[in-house]
């Protein structure tokens, strides 16, 4: 538990805390211009200020400044043994706004690593498992991607060939109309099988995946 100090407080404390929780902007600014005086304040009060600092640029999508902030505070959080501050567990909070930062940059791998020890540490909060199926479900496969892709091209395809019909061989090539449009609708039912087939299989497999690791953490 983090106790800041009260018998002194440092100017560049007090300024601080008139800046307000939620004005994410002004406190971003704030830490970054007084970088150099937060290194000299007693280690409660830099704590406090790096904690939101490190929330305030996750709130304004400013993933990779959070990440590596994130790492401090963690680290910091480890070395001196804090996890709740006001009654919120940081420790936690700040592992899993990194995941999503991770995720939100497309670093799926270190956000599925990431979400899956918060499971483990605590394996009934609902938000971390709905974030792993989540991250699970956008981590495709190369195989799944392009057969997901191939449906779309068949179907685009497929749809060109029945405006070519429209503009042209119906007014020039009647006979052949029929044909084309048969061909058309093979390439349509064939490209939606390929991107129905992709999405099912792939979401059959996130599923899979979180399924498995939910039961490895219970045995």
């Amino acid at each position: 538990m983090l106790h800041r100090k009260t018998s002194y407080q440092s100017p560049v404390f007090i300024n601080f805390e008139t800046l307000g929780r939620r004005n994410y902007y002004e406190i971003v600014r704030y830490c970054e211009n007084n970088r150099g005086a937060m290194q000299q304040l007693n280690f409660d009060e830099f704590f406090i200020m790096e904690l939101a600092y490190c929330n305030a640029l996750f709130q304004m999508d400013m993933f990779e400044k959070h990440i590596l902030t994130a790492n401090h505070i963690i680290e910091l959080s480890i070395i001196n043994n804090i996890q709740f501050y006001e009654g919120e567990d940081i420790y936690h909070r700040t592992l899993f706004q990194k995941a999503q930062a991770h995720k939100a940059l497309n670093q799926l791998p270190e956000a599925i690593h990431l979400v899956k020890e918060l499971i483990k540490m605590n394996s009934i909060t609902k938000e971390y498992q709905q974030f792993l199926k989540l991250c699970f479900t956008k981590n495709s496969t190369p195989l799944l991607q392009n057969l997901r892709a191939y449906g779309v091209l068949i179907c685009s395809i497929a749809a060109g060939i029945l405006v070519l019909n429209i503009l042209i061989f119906e007014p020039f090539f009647p006979n052949y109309t029929h044909l084309i449009n048969v061909i058309a609708a093979v390439g349509i039912v064939t490209g939606g099988l390929s991107l129905i087939g992709g999405l099912t299989i792939h979401h059959w497999k996130a599923r899979k995946k979180f399924d498995k690791f939910m039961q490895s953490i219970k045995k």
